[in-house]
């Protein structure tokens, strides 16, 4: 009689150890999804959440719903980094990414074993002159008028016209300084006398400058919380980084200038890219791609070492390829 129940105590157990395991298999499956991930170059590492899961192109099962962060890195090219969301039992197919060679590319498409030492001259040099039409004299690091300059000179250290342009960067670099000094915005003028002392070494008299206007701005450290007042006036008055010398990142910035460790700055600077990007999310969400991208360029400037934002306009201007060329096929 014991051994009776006993049988029908252990079937009763193992069926209910069953239909909860089958409850709890159909409850993971329904709370999955798929993903398809393509690339131009393909064989991008596809990184999802940290972990390295497989090369574009692929398509991902069972990835769980909700919110995830996918990164595709490529040697040779900048690597993209996206929030994706993925729905119960749905494939989301993301847009073809472009990715973009983190070194220049010729415009006549010619590899650099492809083309002559002087197509390659003028290539470089026809983008540092881009550069320099745009103020872009020392940054962003690997798209201003030095940086290709560097590379044009490199390939032929007596090239004339690049060493004319040479010429014009270290000028319009010392003009910038002297002005941001005369104008008394002496963070400004640190940072031009900084890239002048690094990019032209041999020049004695940039030192100099350079040491009167760290003298100064040792000078202006009681000046500190005076220009914190004024960023926290700005920043809550929307004035983020316009006008130049009246905005929430000019006044992080001569703090920084002054104390590079100050811990008020830096959280201000970094309110500021949180304000910028979350403005840039907005027109995103609106469909407004090109005035996400503007936004971005923007804080690409004022934010040079964020790695992210180089992404995030690559990921944009894909986009705005495909609908440009989808509006065509219509």
């Amino acid at each position: 009689m014991i051994k009776s129940w006993l049988k029908v105590l252990i079937t009763l157990i193992m069926f209910l150890a069953t239909t909860s395991l089958l409850i709890l298999l159909s409850f993971f499956q329904s709370s999955v999804g798929s993903l398809i991930v393509t690339t131009n170059p393909t064989g991008a590492e596809i990184w999802l959440d940290g972990k390295l899961i497989a090369k574009t192109p692929a398509k991902l099962e069972a990835v769980s719903t909700g919110n995830h962060k996918i990164k595709l890195a490529k040697q040779g090219f900048y690597a993209l980094e996206q929030e994706i969301k993925i729905n119960e039992k749905q494939t989301t197919t993301l847009p073809l990414f472009s990715l973009q060679p983190d070194k220049p590319i010729l415009t006549n498409n010619l590899t650099s074993n492809e083309s002559s030492p002087s197509e390659r001259i003028k290539e470089f040099r026809r983008l540092a002159e881009g550069a320099y039409l745009r103020g872009d004299y020392a940054f962003p690091e690997k798209s201003s008028a030095i940086y290709f300059n560097n590379i044009a000179l490199a390939i032929n250290p007596n090239d004339t016209k690049s060493l004319q342009l040479n010429k014009l960067i270290r000028e319009a670099l010392k003009k910038q300084a002297e002005t941001a000094w005369q104008k008394n915005d002496f963070g400004t003028s640190l940072s031009a006398y900084s890239q002048l002392i690094e990019n032209f070494p041999t020049d004695v008299t940039t030192l100099a400058e350079l040491k009167r206007v760290e003298n100064k701005l040792a000078s202006r450290r009681n000046l500190i919380p005076h220009f914190l007042r004024l960023g926290e006036t700005a920043f809550n008055n929307n004035r983020l980084f316009s006008p130049n010398n009246n905005s929430a990142y000019y006044y992080a910035s001569q703090v920084l200038m002054i104390d590079p460790n100050n811990e008020n700055a830096l959280a201000l600077r970094f309110r500021i890219k949180e304000k910028l990007l979350i403005e840039a999310q907005d027109l995103t969400s609106q469909d407004d791609l090109a005035g996400a991208v503007k936004i971005f360029q923007k804080m690409l400037r004022l934010f040079p070492e964020d790695g992210r934002i180089v992404s995030q306009i690559q990921v944009l201007n894909s986009q705005i390829e495909q609908q440009t060329n989808a509006t065509k096929r219509e």
